[in-house]
Parts: C-alpha cells; sequence; structure tokens
C-alpha cells in the first residue's frame, strides 16, 4: 500500500501524520570510493529520496527509520 504525501525537496508529511524533518550536517559519511566518473561513488540513496519512500510507506516513525536505514545500508547512502 502507497500513502499520499506533501514534499519540497524533502519528503515532509503523509496523510497519517508521519513527518520527517532535515537538519544539514557537515558529518562525514562512509560510502564506496568515488571516482572521476562517479564522484559520489557507489552510493545510490539520498535523503531526498529516502524520506519520500519512508513516507509512501509507512504510517509510524519507527517503520521510517527502519525504512530508511535498511535502504541505505543495502544501497549506500550519500548526503
Amino acid at each position: 500500500e502507497t500513502y499520499a504525501y506533501w514534499d519540497m525537496t524533502y519528503g515532509v508529511v503523509n496523510e497519517w501524520g508521519l513527518a520527517i524533518g532535515e537538519s544539514t550536517s557537515s558529518a562525514k559519511t562512509v560510502g564506496f570510493p568515488a571516482t572521476a566518473d562517479r564522484p559520489w561513488g557507489y552510493c545510490r540513496a539520498g535523503i531526498e529520496d529516502l524520506s519520500k519512500i519512508a513516507l509512501e510507506r509507512c504510517k509510524t516513525a519507527r517503520c521510517a527509520v527502519d525504512t530508511m536505514g535498511s535502504i541505505g545500508v543495502k544501497m549506500g547512502f550519500y548526503s
């Protein structure tokens, strides 16, 4: 089942009232090595997409954290 949501650059809130806030950080994330033709490395999941996927699939914050975390681990996360 897919839920409706409002978004801007990031997902904001879905029809169940699940809301996600984003705060930019200067933390260094670890991922697959970057190359000249892939400056982001092999990491494929960014917060823009992860927040929208979580709002499409989840009713609770726990579900959103688990969903975004598992995709980030599987696909690699970039910020």
